[in-house]
């Protein structure tokens, strides 16, 4: 099964067609239904964002992109086969600046302002998982200790 943005149109033909496929946007269709008004004021503005149930992407306004929805499932909805990629450039030269917060919300509620600079990468850590790898040897010891760490990737220069 091939997905990606769908029109409504589109989608209503294939709910209408049945089968297992009819099945499957028949429920994301549902799901998008009961829950818009939530999943539109709720769900962060963030670009790129590859992790959790992206929801958002099932609204009207995003085109009913199946695919994008999925990204972020990990498994546990679909598993993919084939994928077209858009390639973009990999600079010989990069950065990465590691910030520190006292928790995962103080870090999350900094995203938006972060991205602001543009990074190409943004990753996000439990402090305990840092700390568990200083332990071990695996990350350069003498970071202060903090809840969880944000680490951003770019060109800056």
């Amino acid at each position: 099964m091939s997905v990606g943005a769908t029109s409504e149109a589109e989608v209503a033909s294939i709910i209408a067609q049945g089968g297992r496929r009819g099945e499957i946007y028949s429920k994301l269709y549902k799901i998008r239904q009961r829950y818009a008004g939530l999943i539109r004021e709720l769900f962060p503005q963030i670009p790129r964002r590859v992790s959790g149930y992206n929801l958002d992407e099932l609204l009207p306004e995003k085109g009913f992109h199946v695919a994008r929805a999925l990204v972020g499932t990990e498994g546990t909805c679909a598993i993919v086969l084939e994928a077209k990629l858009k390639l973009i450039h990999s600079p010989q030269h990069r950065t990465l600046v590691g910030l520190g917060y006292e928790d995962a919300f103080s870090a999350a509620d900094h995203v938006p302002e972060i991205l602001r600079f543009g990074p190409i990468g943004l990753e996000g850590f439990e402090g305990s998982i840092v700390d568990g790898l200083q332990r071990k040897g695996s990350a350069k010891p003498g970071s202060p200790s903090c809840g969880s760490r944000v680490f951003a990737g770019g060109i800056w220069g």
